[in-house]
């Protein structure tokens, strides 16, 4: 019997990058949640959404997402950084996270999903 296929919630506020992980999720065979622009949308998506893992642009306009970050956490929810932040520049917290840097390729978001989801199961 075939597994579900896994819901990537994605959150990400500028609308390129964002229709770009889209894109590539759902051609990955994922099934993209949202996006969602800021920490309030992403939120009302896990209320409302069953998520197995999601992608997140660590700055939202003015906002990080610590709190996000956090809130999967505490729902087990394995969830990877889409940043142009080089690595160093992230608070400790994220020392051990799994990291996409923009700018990405397909190969690179596909391969680190692939990782998150494998290391959760």
């Amino acid at each position: 019997m075939d597994s579900p296929v896994k819901r990537i919630l994605l959150v990400e506020d500028e609308p390129l990058i964002a229709m770009v992980l889209e894109t590539i999720v759902s051609e990955a065979g994922y099934s993209p949640v949202g996006p969602a622009a800021d920490r309030n949308a992403a939120l009302a998506l896990l209320e409302t959404r069953n998520v197995d893992a999601a992608i997140l642009d660590y700055r939202l306009g003015e906002e990080s997402a610590d709190l996000l970050a956090d809130e999967l956490d505490r729902r087990r929810i394995p969830w990877l950084l889409a940043t142009g932040f080089d690595r160093q520049a992230l608070p400790e917290r994220y020392s051990s996270a799994p990291v996409v840097a923009k700018p990405f390729g397909e190969d690179d978001v596909r391969a680190a999903l692939e990782r998150l989801l494998l290391r959760n199961d």
